[in-house]
């Protein structure tokens, strides 16, 4: 049923009137013969025929009626399929067009990547900077050098490296960078610009992690010192040693009691000054050290308490602590400040928590005094109660 489905669906007209004439029980040599003398008008050729009447080779009805039974199923079956195909299609989403700015991006992107653009030819005014390999030997000593004045450790591991070379200019055991020993390890992988500083001062890769210098050329290694030397009078220099030093020495002060009997007991004399800790209501004050979250110390206090009470106790965990603030080496800072701004504790020692805005909440810092609080005389005085006064 469905192959003559096909059949009249791809036929052509003629066939198709031809077919139609055979269906009302006309012969195929008769159809066409009279849709030739019709040129091809169905409607003129089954009149022709039906007034001829029904010739001696026409089907019988049996024929007629079974071929009708499959003629109504071809029909239906159209109809269903017709039913099927006519359903609304689903609303397909709209994607909406470009913006001129993304087109020109994704075309730019496009060229980029097929090798067809480069930043001379789309920006010719634009001067791209050479690679630190293409600048001089010079230049790459000075840039490289500057990268570490952030890290004292490298730039002080390399200093002490080049002075060994430069004193034994001979011996190749000195020309050789070993990169898996715990040293470089600690003190010059993550440094930035550590590797291209040995790298400047002629050490070549010559091995999976070995640096070797091959020969010392003493100008190279002259200039390389020269800016190490310049680069640890910086101020980063400078404060990032003197932030090395002083995680080294408070370290060192709270485990000082381990095996000193005499700051045991000086200890326990600051800590029997201290009122007792509120079991209920009072507020955490902490003393952090900066950049060390893992030595934070913290105690609840009552309002009324004094910062006098908090020296105490933060002498309590290490005597020279109080020292170092009390002589202005190290900074108290209020760290709830913006900026955090140091402590005056010579004149606030007497006042309440309260009164100098370290309570309900209060979080204070040690850090070495910088240069800029010691010029800046501009200590906190108060900014709680007291600052109403």
């Amino acid at each position: 049923m469905f192959r003559r489905l096909a059949d009249r669906m791809f036929a052509s007209p003629v066939e198709q009137n031809v077919a139609t004439l055979q269906n009302m029980g006309f012969s195929e040599a008769d159809s066409r013969r009279t849709l030739q003398q019709t040129n091809g008008d169905l409607e003129q050729a089954a009149n022709i025929l039906l007034t001829r009447g029904p010739p001696a080779s026409t089907v019988s009805a049996h024929q007629i009626n079974r071929q009708q039974v499959e003629d109504d199923e071809l029909q239906r079956a159209l109809q269903a399929s017709m039913s099927v195909s006519e359903k609304p299609p689903q609303r397909r989403r709209t994607v909406p067009a470009p913006s001129a700015a993304v087109a020109k991006a994704g075309k730019a992107a496009l060229n980029r990547a097929s090798g067809r653009s480069t930043v001379s030819n789309s920006h010719p005014n634009v001067q791209v900077p050479k690679k630190l390999s293409e600048k001089t030997k010079e230049e790459q000593i000075l840039r490289t050098a500057d990268r570490l004045k952030s890290n004292p450790q490298a730039l002080d591991t390399l200093y002490k490296t080049l002075q060994t070379v430069q004193a034994n200019p001979g011996n190749p055991k000195f020309r050789k960078v070993d990169q898996t020993t715990l040293g470089y390890q600690r003190s010059l992988a993550n440094a930035p610009g550590a590797e291209d500083f040995l790298l400047a001062m002629n050490y070549r890769k010559s091995g999976p992690n070995q640096l070797s210098m091959d020969f010392v050329d003493p100008a190279t290694l002259f200039l390389g010192l020269s800016a190490l030397e310049q680069t640890k009078l910086t101020p980063e220099y400078q404060i990032a040693k003197t932030r090395v030093q002083f995680q080294k020495d408070v370290l060192q002060i709270l485990h000082s009691a381990d095996n000193d009997t005499q700051e045991a007991i000086s200890r326990s004399g600051h800590m029997s000054k201290l009122p007792s800790e509120p079991a209920m209501g009072g507020a955490w004050i902490f003393v952090n050290f900066e950049g060390m979250e893992n030595n934070k110390l913290q105690r609840k206090f009552d309002g009324d308490d004094t910062l006098e009470d908090v020296l105490n106790w933060i002498a309590g965990n290490g005597t020279k602590i109080l020292e170092k603030l009390q002589s202005n080496e190290w900074s108290l800072v209020d760290g709830h400040r913006n900026p955090p701004t140091p402590l005056d504790i010579q004149t606030l020692a007497p006042r309440t928590l309260q009164y100098i805005g370290c309570w309900p909440s209060g979080k204070l810092i040690v850090q070495p005094t910088t240069k800029v609080f010691e010029k800046g005389a501009s200590m906190a005085t108060a900014r709680g109660l007291g600052a109403a006064i």
